[in-house]
């Protein structure tokens, strides 16, 4: 999982790559805090710090599941934006066609 924020801007089918790897990356932050939160939940010790310990995880859970929906959104803003890409360029290439035909 990268941290770096490289943004295809212009290129819709790069942008669409970019936001499918940012929905592997969400699946793989979820898949990783629920494995964590149930190793947890399935510790055998009972004491006040194991349950605060089990507390805290779950606050993180409950933490990085909000990271991941606002992450998400960030991937449905991209996959519009490669949308609107490709409807302008739709149009330039309409418009330059009506040009060279205006030409003749």
């Amino acid at each position: 999982m990268g941290t770096e924020l490289d943004l295809p801007v212009g290129d819709p089918g790069e942008m669409r790559r970019k936001a499918w790897l940012l929905g592997l990356d969400c699946e793989h932050l979820l898949g990783m805090a629920r494995d964590l939160a149930a190793l947890v939940e399935a510790m055998e010790y009972e004491c006040r710090a194991a349950q605060r310990f089990r507390e805290e995880v779950r606050g993180d859970r409950v933490y990085l599941e909000g990271v991941v929906d606002e992450l998400r959104e960030v991937q449905r803003s991209m996959l519009r934006e490669a949308g609107r890409v490709e409807d302008a360029d739709a149009l330039i290439a309409r418009a330059a066609r009506i040009a060279a035909l205006a030409a003749i």
